[in-house]
Formats: structure tokens, sequence, C-alpha cells
């Protein structure tokens, strides 16, 4: 990525319906400004992933655990 960018904290929170999973963070900057995030799922299903930077909501996407 090229161009002006404001360092901060880049969170992830994951939910299984309404309940909390957990959820992780990277801080990224001039050097770092990508990062991967890993969710061991309990079980198939469907879950949700909030991602966060700064605190402010960029994306929420749901995503399937199903037999490879």
């Amino acid at each position: 990525m090229d161009g002006r960018f404001e360092p901060g904290f880049l969170t992830v929170r994951w939910f299984d319906g309404s309940r909390d999973l957990g959820s992780d963070s990277v801080y990224l900057d001039d050097r770092q400004r990508a990062a991967t995030f890993t969710l061991e799922a309990p079980a198939r299903g469907t879950y949700r992933a909030v991602l966060s930077f700064g605190g402010a909501v960029l994306r929420q996407v749901e995503l399937y655990e199903v037999a490879p």
C-alpha cells in the first residue's frame, strides 16, 4: 500500500451467533500494514467476524466452517 497511513490497532472480534468467542489485535504502522487472523472453529457452523481499526468498525463478515 502506498500513501499516507495512520497507525493504529486492527482488531477482530469473533462471534458464534451472539456468543462472543474472543478477539485478537495487531498494531499496524508504516512498517507493518497487513495482518492475518485465524479462528479455530469449535464446531462446524456459521461464525461472524467484526473488524475494527482505531475503534471504528470497518467490516463484518460471516464465515462458514464446513468439512474439507
